[in-house]
């Protein structure tokens, strides 16, 4: 096998068992160190022959990335049963759940929330300088005509 069929192998035992992030960061590693190896005087045979079979490679990849959901998973169970405890049992705070929340959103719908948070805020100063225009515009035409007036008679 040469390093072609060993990474087209490792994508395909490796595609829709996790991220395709994790699968392009995992043939990324692969094919880096197999250059790697090259480089260092090994043929291309030996490497192959030392990295073994591209599908055992694959399962232990999804079996340790299973591992880590589990283990994120675990402590996030962990800090909301801290977070309950310190609360004296009334559960995870309402900040809390909010991230709880927002982190559990797909991107795209958190992109879209957070622009129309940036426009609720855009709108909300602009209305207050709508209010505060025609109080303010005359204010400053005063003190610019008193100004003026002082530096005439100077």
């Amino acid at each position: 096998m040469d390093k072609t069929e060993f990474l087209d192998q490792l994508r395909m035992s490796l595609s829709g068992r996790i991220e395709a992030d994790k699968v392009t960061d995992n043939l990324r590693f692969y094919e880096d160190y197999i250059n790697t190896q090259i480089r260092l005087g090994k043929s291309e045979d030996e490497v192959m022959m030392t990295l073994g079979e591209p599908r055992l490679i694959a399962r232990t990849i999804t079996d340790m990335q299973k591992e880590e959901t589990e283990e994120r998973e675990e402590s996030y169970r962990s800090y909301g049963d801290s977070r309950s405890e310190q609360s004296g049992g009334q559960g995870i705070s309402l900040l809390g759940r909010i991230f709880t929340i927002w982190f559990r959103l797909p991107a795209g719908v958190r992109l879209i929330l957070g622009i129309f948070a940036v426009m609720s805020v855009v709108g909300a100063v602009f209305s207050l300088l709508a209010y505060l225009i025609p109080i303010l515009l005359p204010l400053f035409i005063v003190v610019f005509l008193i100004k003026a007036f002082r530096d005439w008679l100077n």
